[in-house]
């Protein structure tokens, strides 16, 4: 832990994930340094080090039990989403500076994906929107639970893989399976309602995007809005999912028979035999069965000002053109 002096005597505190992504630990600390110094803002700096017995949540509520209110995730998803629980029904803000392979709530809030601008959005601070939260056991995710080829995805990704090709490795690992993953029986409940569907994957989204822009598998998708998407996807071979891709690229969804989406309020239960992997926010979490309980407005996040007034009106900046376009 390393704590910069300064003027300003409410501190930052920021977790970073020195292996996360492509990005460069060193030049991420020079950053961090040189633009918190400019501001003459104090700040905390921890560096997670991937320790089995490592406790990210239990390091930010000590931090929130001394005072701290201003938190900030330089990493993936995976790294906001470890932030996040202890955060849950606090006083406290979460900045986004995204440093991982996809960042993707960070694109759907409208964040700048230059760690520059982010670090800038922070020090300004112009607003803040409450994200809902989807709790899993002890954690709670903001972006995606997800059980099937996705999971598998995540769980057979290396990290020397994601460092080295980004995006391009999750993709390789995803073509070695799709030969070899066949539909599985999966039993949902989703509100209280039961569902059995054959699917190659069920992802729980509390976004539009799943996985990667441009690929949008919802329309709806509206992190603040109390309401998650389950999108339930079914494919056999390659030109399933390529059709799904296809789908998604085009925002066509809707028209495929292959792609079926609910939307649950508060809560979902997935079950599948044989047992599968759940990877939530691009982090594998445990093994089904699972229960997901929906946790409205969970947190808030740090965002533009523009993306603040956009979400009174019921709209973040990357949502409304995908909208129109569908």
């Amino acid at each position: 832990m390393t704590e910069q002096s300064g003027p300003n005597d409410q501190p930052v505190y920021v977790v970073f994930n020195p292996v996360a992504g492509t990005t460069d630990a060193e030049q991420v600390r020079t950053l961090l340094a040189e633009r918190f110094a400019a501001r003459g803002q104090v700040y905390e700096l921890y560096e997670t080090t991937g320790a089995d017995d490592e406790d990210v949540a239990g390091l930010v509520r000590a931090a929130y039990g001394r005072g701290v209110r201003r938190f900030a995730a330089a990493g993936g998803d995976g790294t906001v989403s470890a932030m996040a629980d202890a955060l849950v029904g606090g006083e406290g803000s979460l900045a986004i500076l995204p440093a991982g392979t996809a960042n993707v709530l960070a694109h759907e809030l409208g964040i700048p994906a230059d760690l520059a601008g982010a670090i800038e959005l922070l020090l300004d601070a112009p607003a803040a929107r409450p994200i809902d939260g989807m709790r899993v056991g002890e954690g709670v995710f903001l972006l995606h639970v997800a059980v099937g080829l996705t999971s598998l995805m995540h769980r057979d990704t290396t990290r020397e893989a994601k460092r080295r090709f980004g995006r391009l490795a999750y993709l390789a690992t995803a073509l070695r399976w799709v030969f070899d993953l066949q539909p599985l029986r999966f039993s949902l409940v989703i509100d209280g309602v039961r569902y059995r569907r054959d699917a190659s994957t069920v992802a729980v989204t509390n976004s539009a995007t799943l996985g990667a822009q441009p690929f949008r598998w919802t329309d709806d998708g509206e992190p603040g809005d109390g309401v998650v998407e389950v999108c339930v996807l079914r494919a056999q071979a390659l030109r399933d999912y390529l059709a799904l891709g296809w789908s998604a690229l085009t925002r066509r969804h809707r028209f495929n028979p292959r792609i079926k989406i609910y939307k649950a309020r508060r809560s979902i239960a997935i079950n599948v035999r044989p047992s599968m992997p759940v990877q939530g926010d691009g982090e594998l979490i445990r093994n089904t069965p699972i229960q997901i309980e929906i946790v409205p407005a969970a947190i808030q996040v740090v965002v533009p000002a523009e993306a603040g007034a956009e979400e009174q009106r019921g709209a973040t900046p990357a949502q409304r053109p995908a909208r129109g376009a569908a």
